[in-house]
């Protein structure tokens, strides 16, 4: 996710149509749907119910607008002015943590010329160098580490965030299975007190059979 889609999620909950929302921020409608399915693709949840009204935050979608308004704050406060994503906040903190671009990179398990370029391409955007780089690793400056400060404060929203959807994930996970093993249990059940029912009902037919035949035999035999 991106600064960017969290802006779009909060127009789309304000004014509760996408046509609304893309009109605010400068989009088509179509682009904006195709970023909503990405972001809820990428989250594995829905954030909004369509209904004839418009469009409702579901629960997991609250606790994204929640979370989003908080972190848009937090960027706010940042005077880098920038559209920064997930990503290259956690790429910087995890450089910053490693105190190296290929000890980064390893912990990250992507290239390290593809995290480097990331890199550039951020100080170039800030106008100001993030890390000071040689043979020993990746110090960062004064500027850079004034920045990574409050790209901490960032990514712990996003990274709380995460884990209040998976908890959402596993709830639903659970009450699913919950309610197949309550299905199983009734089936169980159900298929003995169906089996049951059956040999009462057979065993009356074969007694009625038998009376009915040992009947035909007396009168028979008078």
């Amino acid at each position: 996710m991106n600064q960017q889609q969290l802006i779009f999620i909060r127009e789309i909950a304000r004014t509760g149509t996408i046509r609304g929302a893309a009109a605010c921020v400068d989009r088509t409608p179509s682009a904006l749907t195709r970023g909503l399915k990405s972001v809820e693709n990428e989250l594995g949840c829905q954030l909004f119910r369509r209904i004839r009204e418009g469009m409702v935050p579901t629960s997991e979608g609250e606790t994204v607008l929640s979370y989003g308004e908080r972190i848009l704050k937090s960027l706010q406060e940042i005077k880098e002015k920038r559209i920064w994503s997930e990503n290259e906040i956690r790429y910087l903190l995890c450089i910053r943590e490693n105190k190296s671009i290929t000890g980064a990179a390893e912990t990250l398990f992507i290239a390290q010329p593809s995290l480097s370029q990331v890199l550039k391409e951020v100080e170039e955007e800030v106008g100001f160098k993030i890390f000071q780089r040689d043979r020993r690793g990746a110090e960062e400056t004064k500027a850079g580490a004034e920045l990574l400060e409050q790209l901490e404060e960032v990514w712990k929203l996003w990274k709380e965030m995460r884990e209040e959807l998976g908890e959402y994930r596993e709830l639903k996970k659970g009450c699913l299975i919950k309610w197949t093993s309550a299905l199983c249990i009734f089936r169980k059940h159900w298929m003995k007190y169906a089996m049951m029912n059956f040999l009462r009902i057979l065993f009356i037919l074969q007694c009625r059979k038998f009376f009915s035949h040992r009947y035909r035999c007396q009168r028979k035999s008078r």
